[in-house]
């Protein structure tokens, strides 16, 4: 085990972690494989009470290192809404960044005009603010401007025309979509380690 953790702690420092990342496991009862890496997890609502804590110290830590100076960040989710669970992963996403110090939207990239309230499976009120850009900058249409965008959204649609050429930077950035990565090559570089 000190050796797998050191070895595990060798290659974080070659590689730096993204700032979210899950991985699908599968047991078959005799072996345990990842099956995919998830750069924009969708189970934040599943975190138990000490997994949400860790949570929020790796956010402070993150932001600490990686962007010092940024204060407000807008939170990229998918364009559907008919997965309620989804909402509550957003939420939660929402209150472990607001834990660490940060003051987080949730935006929509089909909202036109008026904030959508959803409704999620917990009964909570998720609300996602209708978006817009001004001068390669990315903001709500209420005018919260943030110093950077959370992607939780796996732009499996392709890359969105809103989103390119801004300024902001975004993390993990667009251009690790499905509409790039494949997961055979995900196998590919995985039967390599």
């Amino acid at each position: 085990k000190d050796d797998m953790e050191a070895w595990l702690g060798t290659q974080r420092e070659r590689a730096k972690p993204h700032v979210t990342t899950s991985v699908d496991l599968r047991h078959s009862g005799l072996r345990l494989a990842p099956v995919d890496t998830n750069l924009y997890p969708a189970g934040f609502n599943n975190l138990s009470a000490n997994a949400q804590r860790r949570a929020v110290n790796y956010f402070t830590a993150y932001f600490a290192e990686h962007f010092p100076h940024a204060r407000r960040v807008l939170i990229i989710p998918e364009n559907h809404t008919r997965n309620l669970a989804y909402l509550d992963n957003v939420l939660m996403l929402q209150s472990l960044l607001a834990r660490a110090g940060l003051e987080a939207r949730i935006g929509s990239l089909s909202a036109a005009g008026e904030p959508l309230r959803l409704t999620t499976t917990s009964g909570a009120v998720c609300i996602q603010e209708p978006l817009q850009r001004v001068h390669h900058r990315l903001i709500t249409l209420e005018g919260f401007t943030p110093d950077v965008l959370l992607a939780n959204n796996d732009f499996s649609a392709g890359p969105s025309p809103l989103l390119q050429n801004i300024i902001q930077p975004m993390v993990p950035p667009m251009g690790m979509g499905w509409f790039q990565r494949r997961k055979s090559v995900h196998f590919t570089l995985y039967r390599g380690l």
